[in-house]
């Protein structure tokens, strides 16, 4: 494959990796066990549980909830609120 950038033409190789998909699922490794929303209230304390709870299920932006809950140190991104709060995440098939 031939490239120019900035007036230079450059050779590279692409290489194609074919893996039959019965190998490519054997090595499929879920990254968790459950939604993660549900695994960081399960993590807290009953006070902090309730208050989170409320934040995802009442009327706060996601982004500012996901902002917060990071702010104190805690892994939570707003992908995984927005799921939670759809219904399309892994607790909702519990």
């Amino acid at each position: 494959m031939l490239w120019r950038v900035a007036g230079l033409k450059i050779n590279f190789m692409v290489k194609l990796r074919v893996m039959d998909l019965e190998t490519a699922f054997t090595k499929y490794q879920p990254r968790s066990k459950g939604c993660p929303v549900d695994l960081l209230l399960e993590s807290l304390d009953e006070k902090n549980r309730k208050v989170l709870k409320n934040a995802i299920d009442g009327k706060i932006p996601t982004y500012l909830i996901a902002k917060t809950v990071r702010s104190e140190g805690l892994k939570l991104s707003e992908g995984s609120i927005v799921s939670h709060r759809k219904g399309d995440c892994k607790c909702a098939t519990k």
